[in-house]
C-alpha cells in the first residue's frame, strides 16, 4: 500500500493496481456525484502522483483527475487549495510547451487576481 514503504522499497506492479484503484474510486465518485468520496479518493492518487512519481510510469487518468480537483476547488470556493494546487501542476509541467490545461489555469490564476 502507498506510504508504507518506501518508493525503493514498493513493488512497482503493486503500486500501479493501488493507484488504479484510487483512480477508479474517484472515477466513480463523480459518476455518482460524490464529491466528498471524489475528495478522499484523490487525496490518495495524489499520493501516487507526487511520492511515487519516479517508480511508477505516467498515468493516463493523472491530468483529467488533476484538472476535475482544481474545477471541484473553484466550484467550492477554495480559491487558496486552488491556487496551491495549480502552482504544484505547473511546477510538473514542461515550460517550453505548456499544456491547454496549464494555459487555461493561468488564465483562471490572472482572472482571479484581477477580482
Amino acid at each position: 500500500m502507498p506510504g508504507t514503504k518506501t518508493a525503493s522499497e514498493s513493488n512497482v506492479q503493486e503500486l500501479q493496481v493501488a493507484r488504479e484503484a484510487y483512480e477508479l474510486g474517484c472515477l466513480i465518485s463523480i459518476a455518482s456525484e460524490d464529491i466528498e468520496g471524489f475528495e478522499r479518493h484523490y487525496a490518495l492518487v495524489k499520493s501516487c502522483y507526487t511520492d511515487y512519481a519516479g517508480v511508477l510510469p505516467a498515468s493516463a487518468n493523472q491530468h483529467q483527475l488533476q484538472g476535475l480537483n482544481l474545477l471541484g476547488l473553484l466550484a467550492q470556493s477554495k480559491i487558496g487549495e486552488f491556487h496551491t494546487g495549480s502552482v504544484l501542476q505547473m511546477s510538473g509541467a514542461s515550460f517550453a510547451a505548456p499544456s491547454p490545461a496549464c494555459l487555461e489555469i493561468a488564465n483562471i490564476c490572472r482572472a482571479c487576481l484581477t477580482m
